[in-house]
């Protein structure tokens, strides 16, 4: 039978046991955290760089096109991202 101070010491060294599990699993997922935030950013900036490419691009392509090949190539541009947007 244990006595009431091994109890005790076994109780404060579980509790101590599940203390430094917690944090290891909040430090863990803190990290994780971070990465995925500083992955996101680069990601973000990468997306905002090729949208102004593609806004450039599609500003471009807006104006009136002198002849008759661009004018259909024009038109099916418009076609096609109708249909993506659609």
């Amino acid at each position: 039978m244990k006595t009431r101070i091994e109890k005790y010491i076994f109780f404060h060294n579980t509790s101590i046991r599940h203390v430094f599990s917690f944090h290891m699993f909040y430090s863990v997922s803190s990290q994780g955290l971070i990465s995925r935030t500083k992955d996101f950013g680069d990601a973000h900036e990468l997306i905002g760089v090729r949208l102004g490419g593609l806004r450039d691009r599609l500003a471009a392509a807006d104006g009136l096109q002198p002849d008759i090949l661009a004018k259909k190539s024009q038109a099916d541009q418009f076609r096609v991202r109708r249909g993506l947007i659609l």
